[in-house]
């Protein structure tokens, strides 16, 4: 603020000058216009005295002068329209969203005539310096939001291929929408920086509605997105997509997946949104649906980031398209028990005015199980010890908390408080007394942290300290002693919690850099690492030149953990300085701090930053900062007062998802994959195997990181700019395949039943010991067609056994046939199996090889038990791998001719219909599992096979 004095009783009127720099400075070194305020302030109130006035100094100066430059340029605002008088002018400025500072080096005040003393002038309203200064920023961003959306449309019209006519019409239309100005904000305590920002900005798009309608759009446009990608508020839909959303997935990781709605209509459309085909019915359990919403950012650049889960109705979800602002919805898969296969499905749209859309939906569920507790280490500064920081709030913290896990954060943060609570013995220095309060209750909200980090903040960003811990100097014997007592008390008390001392990393000083006074993080560390030689010294330098660096400070660190965009601008002299100190022990890791994070890219900036730590040997991952959103709800960030940096949206009392943070949880299931691969490979050469799987998994890990960083684009970290996001995911499958093809697809399939379905199977064992089974009966086993099954009815003349587990192939029933078969002694056993390791990509010759381990293993115990067959179903679902299912029915049927204690049950030709494809009445909705007369037919075609063996 600058303020200009007048004398009470002398005239007041006000003119206000300024000269100097205008422009505002922000981290992309980007101008932008500044909104200068001029009002009234008076001490104490004063009947005889008007109450402040606002004035708007830029406004009037474009009014008299025109509008500013665009380009970079020095600007004196000058008016003499003001007419007001008062003791005190405060000049206010307001830069615009995106910018932390403005220059200006002059205000002057203009006396104006004397007799305004004693005329009666316009009364103007009370406010504060703050008020206002909210007040004008969010008109100036929202006007400047309205201006810009106006012009780029308009450009769009005037460069689009349109016949004249059409074009006319259109840049009339929008002229006539442009005429009524920006909507007023209502309440600005309560806005949200939301897209459309009221009616007059939703009409805005329905000029863009207009235009894509003249484009040949249909009413409603539906098309498969790369999620991955930017939205474009202004054009046409992007149309270089798949035509189908393509899931492959572990279970029990994410996955994500994208479409994009486009309404041409002049209303807006409320959709239904549903599955079909896939297993769950039309909201499976495994499958969330995100309504993709629009908001400004800082820097005045929209984007569609924000992921609230869409509200569901009647078995669907409902999302709202509005005309000609292009909308997405989007799909994180978390599938956990389903059986691995193909699942082929759609996603269904309708909106009844126009209709319905569907896209097709193929999920592919591979037979492994991502692992409960991660490898790569990540975290993002989350400070969430005592009430939180940043916009961290007591309201909104167990969300935030419950977020963070369920995004693979494991590498938690506190604030130097969890381990400065503590005093010494004033009579016995060596004695200390902690107050461990708030770093048991931080521990308590982290309890599955790989490790627990804190910042120390013992050293000032740039500057020297003197002295720390009780007076002690920095360097002295005192100060160890002082050092070695307090670290030891606390690492004694973690190890009371069951936390070992390497689970404890301490970043002493923040960015140590060129001009850093480094003394007090050598005392520390030193004292520390005498001590407590296990604890983890944890540093993030930022020295430009690293290799010019104090080489004492990398020699006190056990991990360094540089910042990767740095290391991007400057890759070759940091690759060959920190690979070598990874040489000397030093484990490496990657941090990164730019922003705003709206505008940085979810698949470079933050997906390939894991990608990166696999690369050089990295083993944790870092972003400032979870929780950081400016000190501004993240559904308005023009109150920002910086970045903001947070990956998500962060209001007092909510915690949404964000693009950003869904990319940085997809980053550590890439590294596992890679993790999972190099284990693999291990143990396969430990066994001596030197087979083409074991040579295509070895150049895999060596090569597949370089293949995705190494695309165009891969190093600029800006959402903004062109490039493929799609290939991470396309060298993912290939690390997929090649794990599988390691261990063996049977193997792997066999590990992963094992885990998955114990819980199952100690069911079936709990419920022997409460009803011991009867010897000798017929069991039922293999996959959900079993398990389905109401035996009892179907055969209520004979003692049967249903054991059967949905989503089970062969190798599962050998698996534990010891346990859930063999123990009954039964006569006859009933296998169903083999669809599913079709649908998982199991060979025929795989299916059958495992058939006859079946029999093998049963009749290794059980040699006079019959052995009854039920041919692989033809299905709807999974008709196209009807030629596959016959060969390998074929096979086990020539198998069974060879052995009078195997019988084969030909359910395959009486399922299929006049037209050769699989009766729809026999089958449920989803067009795989057997109804009540698809049962009926089974149960008719079997019984004549249920006598046994001679």
């Amino acid at each position: 603020d600058a303020c200009g004095r007048v004398r009470r009783d002398e005239g007041g009127g006000c003119s206000l000058h300024t000269r100097g720099g205008g422009g505002h400075h922000g981290h992309t070194g980007e101008r932008g216009p500044v909104a200068g305020q001029l009002r009234h302030l008076r001490r104490r109130p004063n009947p005889h005295h008007p109450p402040p006035v606002r004035c708007d100094l830029v406004a009037l100066d474009q009014k008299e002068h025109g509008p500013w430059p665009e380009k970079y340029a020095i600007r004196k605002l000058i008016t003499q329209k003001l007419k007001t008088r008062g003791r005190f002018v405060q000049f206010v400025i307001v830069p615009m969203p995106g910018g932390a500072f403005v220059f200006t080096d002059e205000v002057e005040v203009f006396r104006g005539p004397a007799e305004w003393l004693r005329a009666k002038l316009e009364r103007g309203r009370r406010t504060t310096a703050a008020k206002l200064y909210q007040d004008s920023r969010l008109e100036r961003a929202v006007r400047q939001r309205w201006n810009a959306d106006r012009a780029a449309l308009a450009q769009a019209i005037d460069t689009a291929d349109l016949n004249e006519g059409v074009r006319r019409q259109l840049r009339g239309q929008l002229e006539t929408v442009a005429a009524g100005g920006p909507d007023p904000v209502a309440d600005p305590a309560s806005f949200r920086a939301v897209l459309p920002f009221g009616p007059r900005h939703a009409s805005l798009f329905g000029v863009q509605a207009a235009w894509w309608r003249a484009a040949g759009l249909d009413k409603l446009t539906v098309r498969v997105a790369c999620p991955w990608d930017p939205l474009p508020l202004v054009g046409l839909p992007p149309d270089d997509a798949a035509a189908a959303i393509e899931i492959n997935t572990m279970r029990r990781e994410y996955r994500a997946a994208a479409v994009n709605l486009a309404n041409s209509t002049d209303e807006t459309l409320t959709a239904r949104v549903w599955l079909e085909g896939l297993p769950g019915g039309p909201m499976p359990s495994y499958v969330t649906l995100h309504d993709v919403i629009w908001t400004d950012t800082s820097r005045l650049v929209p984007v569609a980031a924000a992921l609230p889960v869409a509200q569901q109705v009647d078995q669907a979800w409902q999302v709202r398209v509005r005309p000609g602002l292009l909308q997405q919805v989007w799909l994180t898969f978390h599938v956990v028990d389903l059986a691995p296969g193909t699942y082929n499905g759609r996603l269904v749209v309708e909106a009844p005015p126009v209709g319905r859309k569907t896209v097709p939906i193929r999920l592919r569920v591979w037979p492994l199980d991502f692992p409960k507790q991660t490898t790569l280490w990540l975290g993002g500064w989350s400070y969430t010890d005592g009430s939180g920081a940043y916009g961290i709030t007591p309201q909104n913290r167990r969300a935030f908390l419950k977020h963070l896990e369920e995004h693979f954060v494991n590498a938690p943060w506190a604030t130097s408080y969890v381990l400065r609570s503590f005093r010494f013995d004033k009579d016995d220095p060596s004695k200390i007394h902690l107050n461990t309060r708030r770093l048991d209750e931080w521990i308590a909200a982290w309890p599955n942290a790989k490790v627990y980090m804190v910042f120390l903040a013992v050293a000032h960003y740039s500057g020297a300290v003197k002295t720390a811990l009780g007076g002690a100097e920095i360097g002295s014997q005192e100060f160890d002693r002082r050092v070695a007592t307090w670290i030891s008390a606390w690492v004694r008390h973690l190890r009371s919690k069951g936390i070992q001392p390497n689970q404890l990393a301490l970043l002493i000083h923040d960015e140590p850099h060129e001009g850093s006074d480094i003394t007090a993080l050598l005392a520390w560390a030193k004292a520390i690492q005498a001590a407590e030689p296990d604890v983890i010294i944890w540093e993030d330098p930022t020295y430009r030149n690293p290799a010019a660096a104090p080489p004492e400070l990398f020699e006190v660190c056990d991990i360094l953990c540089p910042n990767r965009p740095m290391w991007l601008q400057r890759e070759k002299p940091f690759e060959t300085f920190y690979l070598q100190q990874q040489k000397r022990g030093r484990t490496l890791q990657f941090y990164s701090c730019s922003g705003p994070a709206r505008l940085l890219d979810p698949y470079s900036y933050y997906r390939l930053q894991a990608w990166h730590c696999w690369k050089v040997g990295g083993t944790g991952s870092f972003f400032w900062a979870f929780g950081d959103n400016g000190f501004a709800s993240s559904w308005n960030e023009y109150f920002a007062k910086h970045g903001p940096y947070t990956p998500l949206f962060l209001d007092r009392t909510s915690v949404v998802a964000g693009k950003q943070m869904e990319a940085i949880r997809e980053s550590v299931e890439d590294y596992e994959y890679f993790v999972m691969l190099r284990r693999a490979l291990e143990r396969a050469e430990a066994s001596g195997r030197r087979d083409a799987a074991v040579e295509r998994a070895k150049k895999l890990l060596k090569t597949a990181a370089d293949e995705v960083l190494g695309k165009e684009g891969a190093r600029t970290i800006h959402w903004h700019k062109p490039k493929d996001r799609r290939i991470a995911d396309r060298v993912r499958v290939e690390l997929l395949e090649a794990l599988c093809d390691l261990i063996g697809r049977s193997e792997a399939r066999k590990s992963a039943g094992a885990v998955r379905w114990e819980k199952t199977i100690r069911a079936f064992e709990a419920q022997d010991r409460r009803e011991p089974p009867p010897r000798g009966a017929m069991v039922f086993v293999g996959s959900s067609s079993i398990r389905l099954w109401k035996l009892k009815e179907s055969f209520p003349d004979l003692v049967t056994i249903n054991r059967g587990f949905g989503g089970s192939v062969i190798a599962d029933s050998v698996h534990f046939a010891d346990r859930i078969i063999l123990p009954y002694q039964p006569r006859v056993i009933v296998l169903y199996a083999g669809d599913n390791d079709i649908a998982l990509g199991y060979s025929p010759r795989q299916v059958v090889e495992d058939f006859r381990r079946f029999v093998r293993t049963v009749h290794a115990r059980l040699p006079q038990t019959k052995i009854v067959f039920i041919a692989i179903k033809p299905s709807l679902s999974r008709w196209h791998l009807a030629a596959k299912m016959k060969e390998a029915n074929q096979a086990i049927r020539q198998l069974t001719q060879e052995d009078d204690r195997l019988e084969f049950v030909d359910i395959w030709t009486p399922m299929l219909g006049p037209d050769g494809r699989p009766r729809k009445e026999l089958f449920r909705s989803d067009g795989l599992h057997l109804n009540a007369r698809g049962y009926e037919l089974w149960a008719r075609l079997l019984r004549p096979h249920l006598q046994p063996a001679r």
